[in-house]
Order: C-alpha cells, then sequence, then structure tokens
C-alpha cells in the first residue's frame, strides 16, 4: 500500500504541481506548505536555550527553571510549539515515513530567525515514549 500511495502522490504531484501538506491548496515549489498554514503555524517566541521549553516573552535569560537547576544539553532550539498541526507533522513523519514532512520541518528550522543553528555541532535525537530517563 505505501508503494501505491507514494507511487499515486508522485502522479498527482507532477501533473498538478506541489500541494499543501496541511490543506492541500496549491503550494510554492520551495516549500511543502501554503502561505496561509505557514502564517497560522504555531511559532515559538521565547523558549529555554537549554531545552526549548516555551518560556514568557518577558523571561530575560531564556533559561527555564529546571534548567537553571540542572541543564538537559548545552543548546536547544525549535521553531514550533509540540501542538497541531506541528505534532502532526512531526508524528507524520516520525511513524508514517512521510519524507515531504522532514523537508518541510527542516525548512522551517532554516527560516532566517533560527540562523543560529549554524554553530551547533549535531543535532541529538530524543527516543519517544517514557524510555527515556534523565540521570
Amino acid at each position: 500500500m505505501p508503494f501505491l500511495y507514494r507511487w499515486t502522490k508522485s502522479i498527482q504531484s507532477a501533473l498538478l504541481g506541489p500541494a499543501c501538506v496541511l490543506c492541500h491548496a496549491p503550494a510554492p515549489l520551495t516549500q511543502d506548505i501554503c502561505a496561509d498554514c505557514k502564517a497560522e503555524l504555531p511559532w515559538l517566541q521565547a523558549a529555554c536555550q537549554h531545552c526549548a521549553l516555551a518560556l514568557s516573552e518577558l523571561a530575560a535569560d531564556r533559561v527555564c527553571p529546571d534548567c537553571r537547576k540542572r541543564p538537559l544539553a548545552d543548546r536547544a532550539i525549535a521553531a514550533l510549539h509540540y501542538r497541531p498541526p506541528a505534532d502532526w507533522l512531526v508524528t507524520r513523519l516520525k511513524f508514517g515515513a512521510r519524507m515531504p514532512h522532514a523537508r518541510l520541518l527542516g525548512d522551517l528550522l532554516a527560516e532566517p530567525d533560527f540562523a543560529s543553528l549554524a554553530e551547533m555541532i549535531a543535532l541529538v535525537r530524543y527516543p519517544a515514549g517514557d524510555a527515556f530517563t534523565a540521570d
């Protein structure tokens, strides 16, 4: 079934052009999301610099209370809140192997506001579920 899905999607894309992964409206060639859906994404304005937890814009030092005690990482960057539709994009990529979502999420992280990604040395993945426990 995945083969048939990919085959029909590639034919559809070739005939009709790219479509937004969220609303299926026409999308630009450079991204798989239309301008309206992109504007509606739950952008993360201020986050902890160690764990990317959402913070109030008033938090001057950009460190959450937990990371003040014991930081989880040296640096963490997130573009979006993990809520609809961003959570849907991530779970479809992770568990449904929807590779266009990977390209889209990568493009969103490469936006000018996230230029500090160039400073990062490595991206670290965290396991899904309750299997991860901090020491």
